[in-house]
This record gives structure tokens, C-alpha cells and sequence, in this order.
């Protein structure tokens, strides 16, 4: 065998690899989960792809799990969307209504609302109510402030999963 085809499918798949990468970079970005606010769906510690550009064409939907810039510390978080535009949150001691159906396990001492929400606004609460800083603390985010969808937990190996 000479070299000349022992070079190509090297050359062909570093290429792939570096095209691959490109697009990665370009589209998704890796972050690091901290705190346990959104558990059990994602753990401390572990690293998520996020997608950038998905609400490029989309706009944030309901349930969609996201990396959001937060208004008041200027850090990221990750969070899951309960209410979008033209919904109706309630909150006070008893817990959080939506549309007037009570979200389970979100009781407690939050800032009372009675807030409907611009086209350009979500509500997000991570999936551990109990021990979370969310939409309860800082108030409606607007679309802007998202960074793209949590897509997928790619570290630490054994808990590689998709985000639904």
C-alpha cells in the first residue's frame, strides 16, 4: 500500500473533524451546571451544550429548558420556561399559577404577581422549586437575555443525556 492512500482518509477525516468543530463552536457552546436549582433534570458539576441559534428562527417555547443571561447578577443560568407571552402568572404564598392552574411544589415567601407577559418576555423557574433562584427573585426575562436551548449533558460520560 503507499503512502498516498494511507494519507487521504487521514487528511478526509481531520478535515470532517475540523468542520465539525467549526460548526460546534459557531452553533453550541459548552457550559458548566452549577448549584442544584435545576435537579434532577441537570446536576451540579456537569457540562451542557447549549444551541445559540435556535431561537434565531423559533421563538422560546414553554417547558424548553435555556442558558439565560439574569437581569440583576449579570451571570448565567440555566432554567425552564413555564410562562410566555400572554400568559398569566399569579404568585403569592399558596404558589404559582398559570393561567389560573396552580404549578405544583412552588409555595412559599415569593413577591406576589399578577403579571400577564409581553411578546418579549418568559418566566423561568428551575426544576428544583424548593432551592432555586429564578423568575420568583428577578422578575420576568426578556427574550433577549437567553442564550440558546440546553440541548444535551455531555460530561460526565456515564450521564450523557438529551434535555427534553
Amino acid at each position: 500500500m503507499n503512502k498516498r492512500n494511507l494519507i487521504f482518509p487521514r487528511v478526509l477525516a481531520l478535515l470532517v473533524i475540523l468542520v465539525g468543530l467549526l460548526a460546534y463552536l459557531y452553533v453550541g457552546q459548552i457550559y458548566v451546571a452549577y448549584g442544584p436549582s435545576m435537579e434532577p433534570t441537570i446536576y451540579d458539576g456537569e457540562r451542557i451544550v447549549v444551541d445559540k441559534k435556535v431561537y434565531d428562527s423559533i421563538k422560546p417555547r414553554r417547558n424548553d429548558v435555556v442558558a439565560l443571561i439574569t437581569p440583576i447578577q449579570g451571570r448565567y443560568f440555566v432554567k425552564r420556561i413555564v410562562a410566555q407571552a400572554r400568559d398569566e402568572v399569579t404568585v403569592d404564598k399558596n404558589g404559582i399559577e398559570l393561567n389560573g392552574k396552580l404549578i405544583p411544589n412552588t409555595e412559599g415567601p415569593w413577591k406576589p404577581l399578577n403579571y400577564v407577559f409581553k411578546a418579549d418576555e418568559v418566566y423561568v423557574l428551575g426544576d428544583n422549586k424548593y432551592d432555586s433562584s429564578d423568575s420568583r427573585d428577578f422578575g420576568p426575562i426578556k427574550i433577549d437575555q437567553i442564550i440558546g436551548k440546553v440541548k444535551v449533558v455531555i460530561w460526565p460520560p456515564s450521564g450523557w443525556r438529551i434535555i427534553r
